[in-house]
């Protein structure tokens, strides 16, 4: 196919002063405007094809166990306690969303659960700045979710656990 000049008119269309020229790469024996129909065809049936799929993906994978959805609240963050003003919530949809508040910022992202191994990120986190120890503990809390690889729920606690089985965060349901 060659680049070529094609003036477009209409004589459906009254007579303009001077013709409209573009460049085009189709064949010239393309009708003008066959190819603009042909997309404006095709475009909402790819997208229709595309949501589907995506759609019916997310399905399959998004359903999390029963004892990870909820609204948790975070009672011990590395062995060390938490600030009790500055309320660190995890709140887990069933659709493999999570929101919550890290004492000090807002936060929201991804949880995937299958296969033995949890996953929860990337964490997008507000940049409010608060007092340095409310800081430490929010630090502490995204680095935890972070470091998550499993999870263990006994009568009302979530504890998540890093990939040595160990206790990173310990949270109540709220």
């Amino acid at each position: 196919m060659n680049l070529s000049s094609v003036t477009i008119s209409d004589p459906a269309l009254p007579a303009t002063p001077a013709p409209v020229t573009c460049a085009r790469s189709v064949a010239r024996d393309t009708a003008p405007g066959a190819l603009a129909r042909f997309v404006a065809m095709s475009l909402p049936l790819a997208l229709a094809v595309f949501l589907l799929l995506g759609f019916a993906a997310r399905a399959q994978d998004a359903s999390l166990p029963a004892d990870l959805v909820g609204k948790w609240l975070a009672e011990d963050i590395g062995g060390k306690g938490v600030i009790d003003y500055a309320q660190s919530v995890l709140e887990i949809e069933e659709a493999g969303t999570v929101a919550g508040s890290t004492g000090c910022n807002t936060m929201f992202g991804q949880i995937r659960q299958g296969a033995g191994v949890l996953k929860i990120g990337p964490l997008a986190v507000t940049r409010k700045a608060c007092p340095p120890a409310v800081m430490d503990q929010e630090r502490k809390f995204v680095d935890a979710l972070n470091a998550a690889t499993d999870y263990r729920s006994e009568r009302g606690k979530l504890i998540l656990l890093d990939a040595k089985s160990e206790p990173v965060v310990t949270l109540t349901l709220m």
